[in-house]
């Protein structure tokens, strides 16, 4: 059975907000999932937002304009001892309004690689006019069943850049006091722009 849910953020009162990732010029791998273990800096940030200068609220996970899954030092350990497979941290700074760091270190939710989980066929996607492999809509969202087996806790979707958590994963997070994670199922998102439906989430 297919229960995993798209994971993005719920607006919290003051939130931090961060703008997009500098000093890796290679986002779009993050996106695909490759593997970016040779080549992801030490030295990786983000930044306030400078267009929210009251949003500066720490939260467990923290929206950004690359719509990246960037998480707080307490929910990396969490999700750490679940053991999920193919799950990797990424390590980067934020830095205040001041430009001075945050004293606390988060971490990109990396998993790769990407997991072919939908009959294609059957789910008739739309593609970006941008990067072709890009699937930014879908008619519907129908698992290959032989491929969704035994899916990871959190995963990325092959030709989609935003993660999907399970269900089980969602409850847990949430019942741990977890801030800022959103959930989204991908029936609700049926001919729908996934980007836009996820930012700013608020449903559950």
């Amino acid at each position: 059975m297919f229960d995993h849910m798209f994971w993005g953020y719920k607006q919290v009162p003051n939130g931090m907000m961060v703008e997009g990732i500098e000093g890796y010029d290679d986002v779009w791998k993050l996106k695909n999932g490759y593997d970016v273990s040779d080549d992801f800096p030490d030295d990786a940030y983000f930044e306030m937002s400078e267009d929210f200068p009251d949003n500066t609220v720490p939260t467990d996970l923290v929206r950004n304009l690359d719509e990246l899954i960037i998480v707080s030092e307490r929910l990396k350990q969490f999700l750490q001892a679940r053991s999920i497979p193919g799950l990797e941290f990424l390590r980067v700074s934020i830095r205040d309004h001041d430009g001075k760091p945050l004293a606390s270190p988060y971490y990109i939710v990396h998993p790769h690689p990407a997991v072919e989980c939908f009959d294609l066929e059957a789910s008739r996607p739309t593609y970006s006019g941008l990067a072709k492999k890009k699937i930014i809509e879908m008619e519907a969202f129908v698992p290959d069943e032989a491929k969704c087996q035994s899916l990871p806790e959190i995963f990325r979707p092959a030709g989609i850049w935003q993660l999907l958590i399970s269900r089980t994963l969602a409850t847990a997070l949430d019942s741990a006091g977890m801030t800022s994670s959103g959930y989204v199922h991908p029936d609700k998102l049926i001919g729908d722009e996934i980007p836009v439906s996820l930012r700013g989430l608020t449903r559950g």
